[in-house]
């Protein structure tokens, strides 16, 4: 389904589909599962595949998460597999819990993931660009930095970026 979307705006476009766990070797990009849904239209939902992925560097791997609902099991066996050296992990639209807990992880649960996956470094997505869920508009960083404090991660060790700076890893 993505293809035929992609295709109709860019008719050049190469395009390569993977499955959970499968990898595009030229490129060093694999995709893992997240937990979330799909749909492009009325009816199609979960015809197509979400997923985190896993892009290999000598360094060390980076991992994009893009929008997930927290899983312990599966960010665990994703840390297993892979060498996570930077996670891009989405902290916002959580709220109400009982409607997004599926799908969207809250700043906690972020937290939990950065250890899950044992991420040299976590970066922030995902929170403070539109209104998408119930949480005030600034609480998701204010709520991870609060689950940092109270899980010993030091805040050089999850970066929550802010428009127009720059950060460094040490």
């Amino acid at each position: 389904m993505n293809d035929v979307i992609i295709k109709k705006h860019i008719p050049n476009a190469e395009i390569i589909t993977l499955g959970w766990g499968e990898s595009y070797k030229e490129q060093n990009i694999y995709l893992e599962p997240a937990q979330h849904w799909s749909a492009r239209g009325i009816f199609d939902k979960n015809k197509a595949l979400w997923g985190t992925f896993i892009i290999k560097t000598n360094i060390g791997d980076i991992c994009f998460i893009g929008d997930s609902g927290y899983n312990d099991t599966l960010f665990k066996e994703i840390g297993k597999k892979h060498n996570i050296l930077i996670s891009l992990i989405p902290i916002g639209a959580y709220e109400p819990r009982w409607f997004m807990k599926p799908v969207h992880m809250n700043p906690e649960e972020a937290v939990f993931t950065h250890l899950d996956l044992n991420s040299k470094y976590s970066i922030a997505s995902h929170f403070d660009v539109f209104q998408l869920a119930d949480e005030a508009f600034d609480a998701a960083p204010l709520e991870l930095r609060q689950a940092m404090k109270k899980h010993n991660i030091d805040e050089n060790k999850f970066i929550i970026p802010e428009i127009g700076k720059f950060f460094l890893f040490d």
